[in-house]
């Protein structure tokens, strides 16, 4: 409801939960048992880190989806909410794999979209001299057309410059 996320019955709600890092490195802590016990820890999300770089998705695309798909199948299993998490670290600017996150993100936008538990956090962290205007901005609008092209109400966590800093900068020239 406007910026309050809600739950089915509309009331508001707080995520508490956990990050994974590194799916490709650390995929032990993404299995079943794994999220099964973070969510008897009291969590309800999950938040998949699925590295673009460093040997991660852009190198083994297929078996770092996968992985994937299991964390959040899982979590959703568990009723937890889960964030399908671009983390674009090491390519600091989102731009520079716009055409591997519209296929990504419409993949998995059309096996999700009747899942209100699943976020889509399209581009995480990213760095490195570039702005908003100029490179995530745009990026942003090609992503977010492509899972409103599947997933008309799915949430959509969108990164400012700077790892994640210089909010301003999108408050004031928000994708609509």
């Amino acid at each position: 409801k406007g910026t309050q996320l809600c739950n089915q019955a509309g009331q508001p709600v707080a995520l508490r939960g956990m990050s994974s890092h590194g799916l490709h490195w650390f995929g032990q802590f993404t299995n079943a048992q794994s999220i099964q016990n973070t969510a008897r820890a009291g969590a309800n999300v999950f938040r998949i880190a699925m590295y673009t770089g460093e040997g991660g998705y852009l190198s083994q695309p297929e078996q770092v989806k996968r992985q994937l798909i299991a964390a959040a199948d899982a979590a959703i299993a568990q009723d937890m909410y889960v964030i399908l998490d671009w983390h674009i670290l090491s390519d600091g600017d989102p731009s520079a794999h716009t055409q591997e996150a519209v296929a990504f993100f419409t993949e998995l936008a059309q096996r999700y979209k009747d899942s209100p538990a699943v976020l889509y956090e399209i581009c995480n962290e990213p760095n490195g001299g570039i702005s908003w205007s100029g490179n995530v901005k745009p990026y942003a609008q090609q992503v977010v057309h492509a899972i409103r092209a599947e997933s008309p109400q799915g949430v959509i966590l969108i990164g400012s410059p700077t790892w994640r800093q210089d909010i301003h900068q999108a408050a004031a020239d928000p994708v609509v």
